[in-house]
């Protein structure tokens, strides 16, 4: 292929392509015009003779003298290029036409038919000229002639043509050579001496060799521009040289530097990963607080609401002692009067039932109490009826709502049966209660708590409302997280949602979320799973 060849070699090609072309398309016209030129003047030096020898012809034709025909027609061997004559006659009766007399060769026969020949007509063959003329007698045909020209002529001149072709292309390939020499000299080897500097560069990295210039042409300012690429480039080398040895070192300290931060690193990683370890403790430790101190809470306000009854209890029991005592005397002295025993059984009557109240009161809130107290220290699932435990949640925190105007409305079922863990609602709607007291309704008078519950095949739906203050915007984000609290200058811990999440997340296995859904207060939306493995919290 052509683009497998050397530079030099394609200028060699394309220069004796070119002078071949020139010189072919030069010579085909004028060998052409030499062999139209030829047949133009054969023919028409073919056709006046023909006419004259027609026309003296016609004598012999119309007396019937075929030898006075041939001799004038063997007149025609001092022509070298006739090579036949033949005079045919024609019976004007019948229209046949027969050999009259003839020249050189008889069997000839024309290429066309005579009877349709009207007037000298000439046709060219591959080595001949045939010429064929009527023989008129005045005006009517009486016969024809045929002349068989020669081409002999026409042909050494074109192979004379020929020849000088074939000199001007061997010429031209002369040409052409030294063209191409000239064009390697001045051309191919400034361009050879330009690839190999830049073989040895690309070999060698040595950006300090340069080309040669040897002229001041376009080459000259190709080799200039050349060696200016190759000054930029050995300065860009040169600078990228020392941009790498400053590397090298700038890793070298960069290595020691990264070793001595990463050992400093490691070490306040494990010092980081010791006060982790310290804040879950902590954290865990003040979670557990913060449930004692709801429980202590819890215990605190129960034994002041028990301490009234059973103080009242007590008064009236040792009011009925006294008049029991006071009875039993006078029935002994005999002094008794059915007024006295009457007046004083309607006492006791009245002290026996005071009492009985008051221990009825007493024992029903130390069993709401108890009930909610065992279930917040026990983490087991046992089965029971959620509107009646939230019914002693919401009365063993009496003590809590008893000195305000604050009301709870619970609206849910009174068929909700569930099997999970007592305990994780106890903590949950005590931190949900507290909170509102504490935060939502601080300042507010009258405040009021909706607890909604409902249930479906899947899920069991909590919702908790207030009218409080609600949860400020800075932390509603994450009021969640734990230590995150609207009221820490009054010793708030931040805990109180976060274990509140942790209960509903963790040990319920459900969600809670805070809704936008409300205009004053707070909605808090909880989704727990109705059933559950009965398996320990962890």
């Amino acid at each position: 292929m052509l683009s497998d060849i050397s530079f030099s070699r394609k200028v060699f090609i394309y220069i004796l392509g070119v002078t071949l072309l020139a010189t072919t398309m030069t010579m085909i016209p004028v060998i052409w015009n030499i062999t139209q030129e030829y047949k133009d003047s054969a023919a028409l030096h073919s056709k006046a003779q023909a006419q004259v020898l027609a026309d003296m012809s016609s004598a012999s034709i119309l007396f019937d003298q075929p030898d006075s025909a041939t001799k004038l027609l063997a007149s025609l061997r001092e022509s070298p290029t006739i090579q036949s004559a033949a005079l045919f006659k024609l019976d004007e009766l019948s229209g046949d036409v027969s050999l009259f007399a003839y020249y050189g060769g008889q069997g000839k026969t024309p290429i066309f038919s005579l009877a349709k020949v009207d007037s000298i007509k000439t046709t060219f063959g591959d080595d001949y000229l045939e010429t064929i003329t009527p023989v008129r007698l005045q005006d009517s045909t009486i016969g024809y002639l045929l002349l068989h020209v020669g081409m002999d002529e026409m042909t050494a001149r074109v192979r004379n043509a020929l020849s000088y072709l074939f000199l001007a292309i061997a010429c031209a390939s002369v040409v052409a050579a030294y063209l191409t020499h000239l064009a390697r000299k001045s051309l191919v080897q400034p361009i050879s001496e330009l690839s190999s500097v830049t073989k040895a560069i690309a070999d060698t990295k040595d950006y300090s060799q340069r080309a040669n210039k040897t002229s001041e042409d376009e080459l000259g300012s190709l080799v200039d521009s050349f060696n200016s690429m190759i000054d930029v480039i050995e300065i860009y080398d040169r600078e990228r040289r020392d941009k790498e040895k400053e590397i090298l070192n700038l890793n070298k300290d960069l290595e020691r530097n990264v070793e001595e931060r990463t050992s400093e690193l490691r070490a306040s990683l494990r010092q980081l990963s010791t006060t982790v370890s310290d804040l879950k403790l902590t954290q865990n430790k003040l979670v557990e607080q913060e449930k004692m101190a709801s429980l202590g809470s819890l215990v605190a306000g129960v034994a002041h609401e028990i301490n009234t009854p059973i103080g009242v209890a007590i008064t009236a029991a040792s009011h009925l002692s006294q008049t029991i005592k006071e009875i039993s005397s006078s029935f002994v002295e005999g002094k008794l009067t059915k007024g006295e025993f009457k007046s004083s059984m309607g006492d006791v009557v009245e002290t026996t039932q005071m009492v009985l109240k008051n221990l009825e009161r007493a024992a029903e809130q130390v069993k709401s109490f108890k009930m909610v107290a065992v279930d917040q220290s026990n983490e087991e699932v046992r089965e029971f009826n959620f509107k009646e435990y939230v019914e002693n949640i919401v009365i063993s925190l009496r003590p809590k709502l008893k000195r305000t105007q604050h009301t709870i409305n619970l609206e849910m079922p009174d068929n909700i049966n569930m099997n999970s863990y007592p305990g994780a609602y106890s903590q949950i709607f005590t931190n949900l209660i507290m909170n509102s007291l504490i935060h939502g309704f601080a300042g507010i008078e009258k405040g009021i708590i909706n607890i909604r519950a409902k249930e479906d095949e899947d899920y069991f739906y909590i919702d908790y409302f207030d009218n409080g203050k609600g949860i400020p915007e800075e932390i509603k984000g994450r009021i969640f997280d734990p230590f995150v609290t609207s009221n820490r200058h009054d010793g708030g811990s931040g805990l109180g949602t976060h274990i509140l999440y942790n209960l509903v997340t963790q040990v319920l296995n459900g969600s809670i979320s805070v809704a936008d859904d409300v205009v004053r207060g707070v909605h808090f939306a909880m989704v727990i799973p109705v059933t559950r493995e009965k398996t320990k919290a962890a």
